[in-house]
């Protein structure tokens, strides 16, 4: 005999002795299958505290409510309080499952959730966050974006998106104790053509210029030992100029000073050579450019332009640094204590493997003349040229004393090249030597 239909015969046999009981129990307490009352609707007096001590001995496997072929209830005579029913794995029927936390709340489930990502909450609902959970921190979302782009917080909030250049706003602050944000990027940065060095030891992807170093003296040392690598890259060809672009630019104004007598600087190069157990060199800053064919035009170490949109200031040995324009400005000391000793020299001219065709050249028409002089080179009294030999010592010199005497001494003879300048024989040759306010000569 089925087990319904004895679950049936004994809520008749119930019914029967109580038929008020059993008809208000029917309406409002049970359902019915095949004209059979056979499990209750959730609400009233039927439960399964009330019912499982009743049918507990008549029912012994798993219950189908809507198939009533198999149906158990002792299960659920047994039930651990507080866990939650599901269905059966087979069998069609139902069995008691477990719980991850301690609340009788369940979730719902908004759209698809996919194995692996991360789950989000909307409007109570669990829903896919689109990608795999963070470890620490506060989560979030990243949105789409471009390959090579940086990542920045658009606004507060826990959602990333991707932008071409980093927005960092000015705080309008300098320093970090006054609000003033600060970047900081450790060991090593390399931007545009040096991107390619991998900086190893022993580099063997080489940016260009470690690409031709290394077939010089100087190696790879230019390029994998900076801390800042900046190079431009063939795309620099797309430059408005059409001159390949410019690696590195340093600019700065007076415009926001608030002192006199002071400035900023465009770039600043500062080397301290203070290695107390080695001889070692050092340069503040290091420039060089290198002619590599006959087909390109002027190579230059280094040019220093200047601009003066102001008055004109001729400047003197002793009229210097009020208001004058120059282009180059050598200075021993750094002006700053203590006093410093005598530096070697303001320049040196040096063979590093080639000559200079000429030491010093001046361009025509680049000195103006004032006052009837043309000042290629301005030195105050008693400044002297002095020629030495290989021994170190002054063999001639030449200079102005203070009483305008142009002094020349020699350890040799004084020699005037010239047709029969001047002789003790003939005198003056007034067609090769000429003097203004005349000459005396001690024969």
């Amino acid at each position: 005999m089925k087990i319904w239909r004895l679950i049936a015969g004994v809520l008749l046999a119930t019914i029967s002795c109580a038929p008020a009981l059993a008809q208000q129990q029917s309406e409002s307490y049970m359902t019915t299958y095949n004209n059979n009352f056979i499990i209750p609707n959730g609400v009233g007096a039927i439960t399964a505290a009330t019912l499982h001590p009743l049918l507990g001995w008549i029912i012994a496997s798993s219950c189908n409510v809507v198939d009533p072929t198999n149906c158990p209830l002792s299960a659920l005579s047994g039930a651990t309080a507080g866990l939650p029913l599901i269905g059966a794995a087979s069998g069609g029927g139902v069995t008691q499952g477990t719980k991850s936390g301690n609340t009788n709340a369940f979730a719902t489930v908004t759209g698809t959730l996919t194995n692996g990502d991360c789950v989000s909450v909307n409007s109570g609902n669990f829903i896919d966050a689109g990608g795999p959970c963070t470890i620490g921190g506060g989560g979030g979302t990243v949105s789409s974006g471009l390959a090579n782009q940086l990542a920045e917080y658009a606004a507060n909030g826990t959602t990333v998106t991707g932008t071409f250049t980093p927005n960092f706003a000015a705080t309008g602050n300098w320093f970090s104790d006054s609000g003033a944000n600060i970047q900081r990027w450790n060991d090593r940065t390399f931007i545009g053509g040096g991107t390619v060095l991998d900086g190893m030891v022993t580099p063997i992807s080489k940016d260009w210029l470690t690409a031709y170093t290394s077939t010089t003296i100087d190696g790879d040392w230019p390029a994998n030992h900076s801390v800042l690598l900046v190079e431009t890259e063939p795309s620099s060809a797309g430059d408005i100029v059409g001159g390949g672009a410019t690696a590195f630019t340093g600019a700065a104004q007076s415009l926001y000073s608030t002192i006199s007598n002071n400035g900023p600087q465009g770039v600043i190069g500062w080397c301290l050579n203070n290695n107390t157990t080695l001889a070692t060199f050092c340069w503040g800053m290091y420039a060089e450019a290198d002619r590599q064919n006959s087909t390109v035009s002027a190579t230059y170490g280094m040019e220093t332009d200047v601009r003066n949109l102001g008055n004109e200031v001729p400047l003197t040995p002793y009229n210097w640094g009020a208001n004058d324009t120059v282009a180059q400005n050598l200075a021993c000391g750094s002006g700053v204590s203590p006093t410093p000793n005598p530096c070697s020299a303001a320049l040196s001219i040096v063979n590093n493997g080639a000559q200079f065709d000429a030491g010093i050249v001046f361009i025509d028409n680049s000195i103006k003349q004032i006052a009837s002089q043309t000042s290629a080179i301005a030195l105050p009294q008693s400044y002297e040229i002095n020629w030495f030999n290989n021994t170190g010592a002054v063999i001639d010199s030449i200079y102005a004393d203070g009483f305008g005497n142009l002094n020349l001494n020699t350890t040799g003879n004084l020699i005037i090249s010239g047709v029969g300048g001047v002789s003790c024989t003939t005198g003056i040759n007034t067609l090769s030597f000429r003097s203004l306010e005349g000459i005396v000569t001690h024969c």
